[in-house]
């Protein structure tokens, strides 16, 4: 199992800047960077392969390529596993913001899922039901967050002031209840008019608000208005496969990850456990149940072919019974993987930056 994802250089600092920096896996073995055995890896002259053991004497890996044949490689020919993209999306459900680095929070990064839209009734509002959504681009400082600028093709920009205290309402995430704080009437207008749903309010997370993740995974933990669990990260290579499966291009934006990875197989966050970007250290808690939002295309906010075909492919080739997930069910698909920040490093205010 994956132990560590980890900066290659040691002793690194507890806040990361912004620079160019790798990461690569490693199980605590003699030599930093050493990936763990059952870990799958990209080489340069094998393809993907599955470590079985790693020599820290001679600084080698013994492997099992795609076609089982073992073979011995130098540690160079693994390609070094790499944050590709950081993403936050402020708005449930609306455009995500490309970020460099982010402060890595016990409830996720931050501003991630802090504010959402809600119906009459308290229950949040997604481009499962609502896919023009995906059109509602906010603006944020993540680094002090004193003010939201909601904009939407033909909407004029709206500045909102953040409100932490005032209006609270009980509102609704699935099966779980929480404060959220209104955020005006003047948020509540320009959201009615774009998505044409009368009663639409604004709220965000009530700050000293708990609400506690699943004990069957993440005992402990806590997220904001997230689906379920704090972090959603996804390995490049996976998209790419199901685009290819699909025979459509598949945007990453469809999936919505915290994390994007490159130079790992496809689905290698199956197997990972444990690890580290940078001095944060994560859990990988569950896979992730994928609904029909992967369906909406994030340029326009209709579902599309390419959606259509998308969600054949992961019924194909990632679905519950296929891959012995959670309770193996046929028609559920899933793609990337849930985490919580450890508690082994709750207590440290870090970041993760892009390498």
């Amino acid at each position: 199992m994956l132990s560590r994802l980890l900066a290659p250089t040691t002793g690194a600092p507890t806040t990361l800047v912004p620079t160019i920096r790798a990461a690569a896996l490693d199980a605590e073995a003699a030599r930093p960077n050493a990936y763990p055995p059952n870990c799958p890896v990209v080489t340069a002259r094998h393809g993907t392969a599955t470590v079985v053991a790693f020599d820290a004497a001679k600084e080698a890996y013994a492997l099992e390529t795609a076609t089982h044949e073992r073979v011995t490689v130098a540690s160079d020919d693994v390609v070094t596993a790499t944050v590709q993209d950081l993403y936050v999306y402020p708005i449930k459900s609306c455009k995500g913001l490309r970020l460099a680095s982010s402060a890595v929070l016990p409830i996720g990064l931050r501003c991630d899922r802090q504010w959402m839209f809600i119906d009459a009734k308290g229950t949040f509002l997604s481009q499962r039901k609502h896919p023009s959504m995906a059109l509602i681009a906010p603006e944020v400082d993540v680094t002090a967050a004193e003010a939201l600028t909601l904009t939407a093709p033909g909407m004029p920009p709206l500045c909102v002031p953040v409100l932490r205290s005032g209006v609270e309402h009980r509102v609704r995430v699935w099966k779980d209840y929480m404060q959220g704080v209104d955020q005006g009437d003047a948020a509540a207008q320009w959201a009615a008019t774009f998505l044409n749903v009368p009663g639409v309010r604004l709220v965000r997370f009530k700050d000293g608000c708990h609400r506690p993740c699943e004990d069957a995974f993440a005992p402990d933990h806590a997220t904001a208005f997230a689906d379920g669990y704090p972090i959603l990260i996804a390995c490049q290579a996976s998209i790419d496969a199901l685009g290819a499966a699909a025979k459509h291009p598949v945007e990453m934006a469809r999936f919505r990850p915290n994390i994007v990875m490159t130079g790992t197989p496809a689905f290698a966050d199956d197997v990972w456990d444990c690890f580290e970007i940078g001095s944060v250290r994560f859990q990988n808690v569950k896979p992730c149940s994928r609904c029909s939002m992967p369906s909406v295309n994030p340029a326009t906010g209709e579902k599309d072919d390419a959606g259509a075909a998308l969600q054949s492919a992961l019924l194909a080739s990632r679905n519950g019974a296929q891959l012995a997930f959670l309770n193996k069910r046929a028609n559920d698909v899933f793609l990337a993987r849930t985490l919580s920040r450890s508690t082994a490093r709750r207590s440290r205010l870090a970041t993760v930056s892009k390498c």
